[in-house]
């Protein structure tokens, strides 16, 4: 018994001196199989490298040394679109939406700001009400149930862009699921928005 413990203590270790690392390395975006299937539009941002897994956003670059509260304004440029499939609707929505959470996490957004924000949709999905894609057995429950697709998604890149040394600070790539498309589009808005508030 005692010898499996030694054991143990000297694993722990190990993995507490060489593991930290491994354990908090990030996945890379330009790795990543979203990158290399491109089954979702990328190029609006020019340069993903550096681009790693976020814990509030799906994908992203920070200028380092770059923190989000020195930008007490924000200019919120009009979306453009990569996507496969258009929307004008959300699209034209996502500059509102976004203007909305900046607001909310206590910038000034105006015409003139001090972090300029650049964006375009890459993914505007909407579920197909009843489709099946596949089945599942769930037992005590009635047996076979069909799935459906998941919930509408809407995809954003953004580039971000200190107003007074015109040099990229940021660049976020990042999608949300919601009910509604409408809905998917603000909660984007609104993770991207917290992500900025938490970066002070």
């Amino acid at each position: 018994m005692k010898r499996i413990l030694y054991a143990a203590s000297i694993i722990m270790a190990v993995l507490m001196l060489f593991g930290a690392d491994a354990w908090a390395k990030k996945d890379k975006f330009v790795e990543s199989k979203e990158y290399k299937e491109k089954k979702d539009a990328t190029g609006f941002i020019k340069n993903y490298e550096g681009m790693e897994e976020g814990d509030d956003v799906k994908w992203v670059y920070v200028k380092p040394g770059v923190k989000f509260g020195k930008y007490d304004s924000v200019k919120i440029e009009s979306f453009d679109t990569i996507a496969n499939k258009s929307n004008k609707d959300i699209q034209k929505g996502l500059k509102e939406n976004f203007d909305t959470s900046f607001k909310r996490i206590g910038k000034n957004v105006s015409g003139s700001g001090q972090l300029i924000i650049k964006g375009a949709m890459y993914k505007v999905e909407e579920y197909d009400v009843g489709k099946k894609i596949g089945t599942s057995f769930i037992p005590f429950a009635g047996g076979i149930v069909s799935r459906t697709q998941g919930n509408p998604t809407v995809g954003v890149e953004l580039i971000l862009i200190d107003a007074a040394t015109k040099e990229e600070v940021a660049r976020i790539r990042h999608e949300a699921q919601d009910s509604s498309l409408h809905s998917a589009s603000a909660e984007v808005a609104d993770d991207i928005a917290n992500f900025v508030r938490d970066n002070k």
